[in-house]
Parts: C-alpha cells; sequence; structure tokens
C-alpha cells in the first residue's frame, strides 16, 4: 500500500544516510501518512486518468494546511507498472498557478489589492541581441485599468508580467525561495506566467 509515499520516504532516508541504512533495517520511521487518504487519491487519479485517456499520467498531493504535513502523495496511476514519482520528482511548468506568488511578493512589497495597472499592448526587452517579447492575454484582448484583485482573479498576463517588473525579478525570487521554490538561476519576466518548472509537491506546498 502507499507505493508512492513509501518510495519517497525511502528516497530520502537514501539522501540522509545512504543506501546501507535500508538494508540494515531497525529503523522506526514516523510518518504523516493518512492511509485512507491515500487510498482517496490513489483512486482518485486512477480513475481521472482513466476517464481521459489511458495513455495519459496524473499526480496528487495532500497537504495539511495547519502543519504543513504531507498526508498523501500519488506519483502515478499505478504504482507498480510505472514507479516514477510524478508528484514529488517531475518537473513542469506551474502556468498561471505561480501568479499568487507574484502577487504575494508584492504585496510584501506594499502593493494593495486596489493597486491598479493597466492592461494595454505593451512589450518588453528580454536582453541584448534577443528579440523584444509581448505578452498576450489568453482572450487575445486588453482590458483597461484593472485593481491587482481583478487582474488575478481572471487570470490576468500582461499585468502579472507589468507587475513582476514593477517589483523587479529579484525581489519575486527571493520571495518564491522563502515560500520553498527553486527558481532558475537567471529568471525573466516570463516568470510571472509560469515558464519555469516546479514539483507538483513544492509548488503545492508553497500555497500553505
Amino acid at each position: 500500500k502507499a507505493g508512492y509515499y513509501l518510495s519517497m520516504i525511502r528516497s530520502r532516508l537514501i539522501d540522509m544516510y545512504g543506501p546501507g541504512i535500508i538494508d540494515q533495517g531497525g529503523l522506526e520511521i514516523v510518518a504523516a501518512l493518512d492511509l485512507k487518504l491515500q487510498e482517496i487519491a490513489e483512486n482518485a487519479v486512477k480513475d481521472g486518468v482513466r476517464k481521459i485517456a489511458p495513455t495519459l499520467e496524473g499526480a496528487l498531493v495532500c497537504f495539511d494546511a495547519d502543519t504543513g504535513n504531507l498526508l498523501a502523495a500519488v506519483g502515478g496511476s499505478d504504482f507498480k507498472a510505472s514507479p516514477y514519482n510524478r508528484a514529488l520528482v517531475a518537473q513542469r511548468q506551474p502556468g498561471s498557478s505561480i501568479k499568487p506568488i507574484i502577487y504575494a511578493a508584492a504585496f510584501e512589497q506594499g502593493r494593495q489589492d486596489t493597486t491598479t495597472l493597466v492592461d494595454n499592448a505593451v512589450s518588453f526587452n528580454p536582453g541584448p541581441g534577443q528579440p523584444r517579447w509581448t505578452p498576450q492575454n489568453d482572450d487575445g484582448k486588453h482590458h483597461g485599468t484593472l485593481t491587482l484583485r481583478q487582474a488575478l482573479a481572471t487570470s490576468n498576463n500582461i499585468i502579472a508580467v507589468k507587475l513582476l517588473e514593477s517589483i523587479t525579478v529579484p525581489v519575486a525570487v527571493e520571495y518564491s525561495r522563502k515560500v520553498g521554490l527553486t527558481p532558475p538561476a537567471q529568471p525573466g519576466l516570463s516568470y510571472a506566467l509560469g515558464t519555469d518548472e516546479v514539483t507538483l509537491h513544492d509548488l503545492t506546498r508553497a500555497y500553505i
């Protein structure tokens, strides 16, 4: 039972004490695993993948928001068939789910949810020798002046990038590290749109 969760514990023990510790035995491990939640999570991933396509895979993590304990972790639809842990190891682009991190960094810098920015056509210079970058909203439209509350609620791309530019990338990167993420060595303004890669585990934990 709980193959993905137990494999995580095994990997961390090996990282901490070396591979020999597993063979020696005699350890008593206390984990936050909730077996009932783990079984529910495994079934949810398996059923969800099956409804979409058998060739796809999925992952799920469940934290206790009060303690930060990891209660369940599912890294795929079938541990025996594919033990690769997509919840804890696989790196994926978070997309718009990174935006609340950018906004939180801005609020820490003194911005308010009533602070306004203009959603209009704008281009940025990524660096010497690189073409100018023109971010677009998903609907291809511009929505004028919005409060940060409105922009976050509608997942506005252009204002997210403008907000990142205003607080500066290093400030956002430092805040990301504070909440447990590991940004790239040289992130740019596209970081506001989730072009970096993170694990599901780290991204979810950052919200706690």
